[in-house]
């Protein structure tokens, strides 16, 4: 595989339509493509995000030894910033999504450099003004949506 950078990645908000994550990765990934998606304008940055298992900590009496099992695994929170646009249609839907009395989970799609295209699901958590230092800085948004059942990648 090539390096490559993030320009020219897409993210978009789909809705909440149902996914079977009991069925195998290719229905499940077949089940997210079916959604139909925003692409949410302006798009600057998007954070870490991906599964880690908690530490599970365990010391013996016996030889005071400490061991460290996996524990549950949290996706985390993907928290992408973009431009201020009220008017972009993604950018309308996030703000829904984000709404304190909407507990719907929202499917997330990632259109990256290379090809592959991922999928993420789960609330959105926050819908935040990001207002920078000064004079010279671009109007923003932030908002965070929970990463609730993994990363599902469709690989170019």
């Amino acid at each position: 595989m090539a390096l490559y950078t993030l320009a020219g990645t897409k993210v978009s908000i789909g809705t909440s339509a149902v996914i079977d994550f009991t069925g195998t990765e290719t229905e499940i990934l077949a089940d997210f493509a079916l959604d139909t998606y925003k692409l949410i304008a302006e798009t600057e940055t998007i954070s870490d995000f991906g599964d880690t298992a908690a530490d599970v900590a365990f010391t013996a009496l016996a030889d005071a030894r400490t061991r460290h099992l996996k524990g549950s695994t949290d996706g985390g929170v993907a928290t992408i910033t973009c431009a201020d646009m009220p008017t972009d249609l993604g950018q309308i839907a996030v703000k829904a999504a984000a709404a304190p009395t909407n507990q719907a989970e929202f499917n997330i799609k990632f259109e990256w450099k290379n090809g592959d295209v991922s999928y993420i699901r789960g609330p959105v958590m926050s819908w935040s003004r990001v207002n920078g230092t000064g004079p010279n800085n671009v109007a923003k948004r932030s908002f965070g949506v929970s990463n609730s059942y993994g990363e599902f990648i469709n690989p170019a």
